[in-house]
């Protein structure tokens, strides 16, 4: 395409943007106008395409890892920066506005929701705390480890100064098994029974302890095991 050309066709998309946001937009297009913030001069339309021949879905376009990015035809340094902020800046929306909305998450359906929403797509560990209040809405959110979970690090008594600094009545811990498997471990378990003692001697309830998979969670509580 044309420079000329090219430029109208940006301003056209713009156009649309302006108007209903990406309502009606093919994925392909979405990516073309992203990419254009940093490809001012390139034809974005091919590189788009070509992310999703890659990837399948916008969606895991913007879960892809840096070295798989870049591995795609025409992905550049810069275009895999941008991908990669666009996932972290959606991810620091999320935790702001869970925050900050004061979110409910009243079940293990809606912890699971919220936290694939927040980290979904990650291939590494991620153990998180979430501290709710009396009517189990957000108050903040605490992530101790990312990579592989190693309870030998977690110290909960740390974890229980954070959350008594929130002023929440009530914690959930999540983590993520990206193996797919979501059962829990005995380290779980064990780990799951030390904190719900310490947080009853504080009068903080320990409500759940999820560990969820892309498609499947346990929940520790409905199972009975603490």
């Amino acid at each position: 395409m044309s420079g000329i050309g090219n430029d109208g066709h940006k301003k056209r998309l713009r156009q649309r943007f302006r108007r209903s946001g990406f309502t009606g937009f093919a994925e392909y297009e979405i990516l073309e106008m992203l990419l254009g913030a940093v490809n001012v001069r390139k034809d974005t339309k091919q590189l788009s395409k070509e992310l999703l021949k890659c990837f399948g879905t916008l969606r895991n376009v913007l879960d892809s890892r840096r070295e798989d990015l870049l591995s795609c035809p025409g992905v550049g340094e810069r275009t895999a920066d941008l991908l990669l902020m666009i996932k972290e800046l959606i991810i620091h929306y999320l935790h702001q506005n869970a925050t900050s909305e004061r979110v409910k998450v009243d079940s293990p359906d809606a912890v699971a929701d919220f936290f694939r929403a927040w980290y979904g797509g990650r291939d590494n560990e991620i153990f998180c705390v979430l501290c709710l209040n009396g009517q189990n809405r957000i108050l903040d959110i605490f992530q101790y480890q990312e990579g592989s979970v190693n309870y030998s690090y977690l110290y909960p008594r740390n974890i229980i100064r954070d959350v008594f600094n929130t002023g929440a009545t009530g914690i959930i811990l999540v983590h993520n098994h990206p193996s797919g498997i979501s059962e829990p471990s005995r380290a779980d378990i064990a780990f799951t029974e030390k904190l719900d003692q310490l947080c009853r001697e504080l009068d903080i309830h320990l409500l759940d302890h999820l560990i969820i998979c892309s498609d499947s969670f346990v929940s520790l509580k409905s199972k009975g095991l603490f």
